[in-house]
């Protein structure tokens, strides 16, 4: 469970990461 949890927080911080770098 661990692995799907890091998983995850990588995902959101992607998403994250790449809303702010496209400030459409």
């Amino acid at each position: 469970m661990l692995s799907t949890n890091t998983t995850q927080l990588l995902l959101a911080v992607q998403q994250k990461t790449h809303l702010r770098r496209s400030p459409k």
